[in-house]
């Protein structure tokens, strides 16, 4: 395609170069050029005129001279050249602009397109640490745990041949009865690297899966499978009923990206540190409040780039003396912001809505993913619940501009805790998105 663009815009000045010539040679008397040097010379018209060398060669070994017949011939064939180059030219022009575009792609495929740049995007490469080198191995296809009932070394492992099984594993709870060498086989290499909690929690006493990951689950089936997990293989710390939502919407256009603030009924149950930029004179009054840090201790360890807090909060007042920190703040998600309630104007609030937990940011990444902290397991199944429909309503009703009017907001929703597998949730359960929100909508808004 280049090369045709080439040809034409060749042609094209070949053809200006010989109308050029054309237009000179007809208000001349004569033309003559150097064919030694490549220069080009014009005579003028009168008898006493001088010439006009345009071009001088290196030698003048000769030039010819044509008569005012001769002349008139030249101009005609430089004419009909000039006319056929320019022919050719918008020719060659014309069949470039249809080639590109006729390969120019549907929005369907553009969109799947844009899509599919996403997805590789955000593929990471396997790296050892995602697995327990020491007992997975690293890289490739995982090893065999020693303390699996029934092991043997792999006869292609060098590393295997002078090994012994081990009779338990060396911490962690011990291995539940059906998970043997042979049924360990069996699996993919997303459950042979997991723990032994998850195995417990994922499967039944008899080696059954508790849920089918191509199904979807009502918010109150879920929660209760996940409790039945944690009773059957309690947990030493209390566990994090968590979300991650996958939404469809274009992270690219800024009515569609999502940074909002949401109160949960019940909070998280999690505990947040929150500082509070204020004048150095308001520091001990704050500090009152409830905040964790102040003024100008504050201020001196932001410059330091120190942070050992949660959340930032400050009144509309102080965002300018805080711009100058935005590079810092901003990479870490602690920038004070209107649309993640962080920008007050009444400082006891905001500190009492942070410190609690019963306020949550949502934000989506590059690849319009969503997560947050629902509560946590100590709470009970019904405040789980309620805390998990206050996400979704909350998400919903404070929806970006660019998504009302959408047909579909959300693609998938899972719901999960610490070290179980995640359920997929029934899009009965979504709420309705359109503007005013309400239950039941699927999340589809209709027209």
């Amino acid at each position: 395609m280049s090369s045709s663009m080439s040809l034409a815009g060749l042609l094209l000045v070949c053809a200006a170069v010989a109308t050029f010539v054309d237009v000179v040679s007809s208000h001349s008397e004569a033309f003559a050029t150097t064919s030694a040097g490549f220069g080009l010379r014009l005579r003028g018209a009168g008898p006493q005129a001088e010439d006009v060398t345009i071009a001088r060669g290196f030698s003048s070994r000769g030039s010819a001279r044509f008569s005012s017949q001769e002349s008139s011939s030249f101009s005609s064939s430089t004419m009909w050249l000039s006319m056929a180059a320019a022919l050719a030219g918008a020719t060659l022009s014309a069949r470039h602009r249809f080639l590109t575009q006729s390969r120019a792609l549907s929005p369907e495929a553009e969109e799947r397109k844009r899509r599919f740049r996403l997805l590789e995007a955000s593929r990471k490469p396997r790296r050892s640490f995602t697995r327990h080198v020491k007992t997975y191995g690293g890289n490739g296809p995982p090893r065999a745990p020693r303390w699996l009932p029934g092991w043997q070394p792999d006869p292609n492992d060098e590393k295997q041949k002078n090994l012994s099984p081990l009779p338990k594993p060396r911490y962690g709870p011990a291995c539940p009865p059906w998970m043997t060498y042979e049924r360990w086989q069996t699996f993919g290499a997303n459950v042979k690297c997991r723990s032994i909690r998850w195995w417990k929690r994922s499967f039944d006493s008899n080696g059954n899966r508790r849920i089918n990951p191509k199904e979807t689950y009502t918010i109150a089936k879920a929660i209760d499978i996940i409790f039945d997990m944690y009773n059957d293989s309690p947990s030493e710390m209390d566990p994090t009923l968590e979300c991650m939502m996958r939404m469809a919407l274009d992270p690219k256009y800024p009515d569609q990206q999502i940074r909002l603030n949401i109160s949960l009924p019940h909070g998280t149950g999690q505990a947040k540190r929150v500082a509070v930029f204020c004048p150095p004179d308001e520091e001990e009054e704050v500090l009152k409040m409830g905040a964790y840090k102040a003024g100008k201790t504050l201020q001196d360890e932001l410059e330091q780039e120190e942070f050992d807090f949660d959340v930032l909060i400050a009144k509309p007042a102080m965002m300018p003396a805080l711009a100058k920190l935005g590079k810092i703040l901003g990479p870490r998600r602690l920038m004070p912001s209107p649309k993640s309630g962080t920008v007050v104007q009444d400082l006891q609030a905001g500190i009492q809505n942070w410190l609690g937990g019963g306020a949550i940011e949502l934000r989506n990444n590059s690849c319009m993913m969503v997560g947050c902290a629902c509560g946590k397991i100590s709470m009970g199944k019904q405040k789980c619940i309620e805390n998990f429909r206050a996400v979704l309503k909350g998400l919903a009703d404070k929806a970006p501009p660019g998504a009302v009017d959408k047909k579909v907001f959300w693609k998938v929703i899972y719901l999960g805790s610490t070290q179980t597998p995640s359920m997929r949730i029934a899009e009965s359960e979504w709420p309705n998105h359109s503007k005013g929100g309400g239950a039941g909508g699927g999340g589809i808004v209709k027209k």
